[in-house]
This record gives structure tokens, sequence and C-alpha cells, in this order.
């Protein structure tokens, strides 16, 4: 879907509006992503991609994120606070381009059993990963690759799968190509 430049322009518009009216949240808005709002019309873009070129759902979606990149603190995870034994397992990791030349996210399903590790860890440890994708491919779509070979009934973890899709679903815009194979 093709976005315009002045939806954009709108978009930052209306948010700065919102923001000078209602005044920052508490937690207060991350100063990196209100420079990422002046600055990013890449990451603007995506939000009206995700919203089909609504305005005001993009708006009300971008003012949600920005909420809850604030109170989980997205901008402080660094490898140095992630668990270094959730990183050094191989559970998420980066591994080369599909077919259409985007960067590919693996999950290796077998190495996580529910319950075995801290979920906040695990939250964490996702985001770690989004984020450093996000910089890595200057928010271009990622393709996601759940590798299930190996993997049994302790592996399915439904609660993380959910995070996973709401993470997607709310946080993270059209950054993830789908592919469907019959």
């Amino acid at each position: 879907m093709e976005v315009r430049t002045e939806l954009i322009s709108h978009l930052r518009e209306k948010f700065f509006k919102k923001l000078d009216d209602e005044g920052p949240p508490d937690p207060k808005f991350h100063p990196a992503d209100i420079a990422r709002v002046k600055e990013n019309n890449n990451w603007l873009r995506r939000f009206l991609e995700h919203n089909e070129n609504n305005i005001q759902e993009s708006l009300n979606m971008l003012w949600d994120t920005c909420i809850w990149r604030s109170k989980f603190g997205t901008n402080e995870i660094t490898e140095e606070n992630v668990r270094k034994d959730y990183l050094d397992i191989g559970l998420c990791f980066i591994h080369g381009k599909d077919k259409d030349g985007k960067t590919m996210f693996v999950i290796k399903c077998s190495l996580h059993t529910k319950g075995s590790k801290e979920f906040n860890q695990l939250q964490k440890l996702v985001v770690y990963w989004f984020e450093r994708l996000e910089r890595l491919t200057n928010g271009n779509q990622i393709s996601l690759f759940f590798d299930m070979s190996d993997t049994g009934i302790l592996n399915m973890d439904m609660e993380f799968i959910k995070y996973l899709i709401n993470l997607c679903k709310s946080y993270y815009p059209n950054f993830f190509k789908l592919y469907y194979y019959f």
C-alpha cells in the first residue's frame, strides 16, 4: 500500500498536537522515541501501512506504542542487561536472508521449554532482538522463521507465541514479511 508523504506529515502533526494538548503520559515518552517521531518517516509509514492509511488509528497505535516502549524500557535494553545465558543458548538469532532479501530472524523452538525460563526475561530477550533488527535493517521488514526441528509437545508455549503475536500486531507494525505456503 502506498503511503503519501502528506499522510506521514499529518500523522506527525497530530501526534505532537495530542502531546501538546494532553501533555506527556506517565511515564513520559522516551526522548529517543520523540526524536523518532520527529525524524523517521519510515517508522511513521509503517503505522500508516498497518492501519491502511487511517490517520486516527495510526495515531492511536503510535501513541500506545510510545507508552508501551516507555513502560517496558525498550530504549534501555542492551546486550549487557539481557540474560547472557538466554542469549548464548541460541533460542533466537539472525540468519542470512530469505528469497526476497529480507533478514531472517530464527526462533529455534526446541531450545525452549515452557516454564524453564523467567518469562519477563524471555520477553526482554525478544524485544532486544527486535530492536537490534530494527537498527540493522533500518526498520525494513524481516522474515520470522520458526525452526520446529526436534520440537516436541513440551516446547509448545502458547503464552510465548501469544506474546510474539501481540508484539507484532501492537508495537512493531508492518515489520514482518508474511509468507503463506500451501
